[in-house]
């Protein structure tokens, strides 16, 4: 009998070690965001799962906005791009919004449908939905670069030696002239469709271990693993980050406005024709010498 007991009660703190510990992935994901200290209640407001960042900035992480009502303005997109404006909205301005992470499409969406209103995007939305009611600002132009480890001597891949990793068929660096060490990528973008519209591919790269890291954490993976392959988006790479040339041009802002190199975007925030009053007081501290400052300062 005592025995059985014992059995029982070992079973069962196994189970709740197994829910309370956080597992090493959950772990991190939650320490990039923010999320392992205690966040303070939000005050009242249209959607009650808001929480309290960074000054009067918030991320909003409820499936649907009330957008009508609220006082502040509600800023959609992905984690990447949202990730851009929301600090810095947070260092320089008294700006009150609510961020909200979505895919392209459903970010672009939202707006149409009055859910939010803008949408920070790396892709004209008429691509999306050529919607009338709809228009956009461009915020900034960044490069999109693949990063290697310095000990890596495959440092220029064609644009089809690209595909091939997009569509798993380089799965080493031996593959592509390099060393018997498989292919380990880490990148800024959320999801796999955000990565393949900056790669210009048709589907984001299959060897992807990690999305979403911010340009730090991902050149830290790549500094450590000889066969890491970072993907970033910046709007200059520093001369010492180790990058893989794209059919012999180096990324580059320059050379991606003028098509040289291939892999960039241009990030866009989308709004209604006829804004809320909110949003219309910040597209025009946009267009003023303190909002053009920020736009300029705006890295990853």
């Amino acid at each position: 009998m005592h025995r059985w007991l014992a059995f029982v009660i070992v079973f069962m703190l196994a189970g709740a070690a197994a829910v309370l510990w956080p597992s090493p992935v959950r772990a991190a994901a939650a320490e990039e965001e923010g999320l392992t200290a205690p966040v303070p209640a939000s005050a009242p407001s249209a959607s009650p799962m808001v929480a309290d960042t960074e000054g009067s900035v918030r991320t909003e992480v409820a499936s649907e906005v009330d957008v009508a009502a609220r006082p502040d303005i509600v800023i959609t997109g992905p984690a990447e791009t949202t990730r851009l404006l929301r600090t810095h909205l947070a260092e320089e301005t008294t700006l009150s919004a609510t961020f909200a992470c979505r895919s392209v499409d459903r970010a672009v969406f939202d707006v149409a449908a009055g859910h939010a209103d803008a949408a920070i995007v790396a892709e004209p939305f008429e691509s999306i939905l050529d919607d009338p009611r709809l228009r956009e600002r461009a915020l900034g132009d960044f490069v999109v670069a693949l990063v290697r480890h310095r000990d890596n001597r495959v440092d220029h891949l064609t644009h089809e030696q690209v595909v091939a990793i997009a569509r798993g068929r380089a799965r080493t660096w031996a593959d592509l002239g390099g060393d018997k060490r498989d292919l380990r990528a880490y990148s800024t973008f959320t999801g796999p469709a955000d990565e393949a519209r900056a790669l210009q591919l048709g589907q984001g790269l299959t060897c992807v271990r990690e999305r979403g890291l911010s340009a730090a954490q991902v050149m830290a993976r790549v500094a450590r693993e000889p066969g890491a392959l970072g993907i970033v988006a910046l709007r200059v790479l520093p001369a010492s980050v180790p990058c893989i040339t794209i059919d012999g041009a180096a990324p580059d802002l320059a050379a991606y406005r003028t098509g040289s190199y291939p892999f960039g975007y241009r990030l866009r925030l989308v709004h209604r024709a006829e804004p809320r009053p909110p949003l219309a007081r910040f597209l025009a501290f946009l267009g003023g010498a303190e909002g053009q400052r920020m736009l300029r300062d705006l890295e990853p």
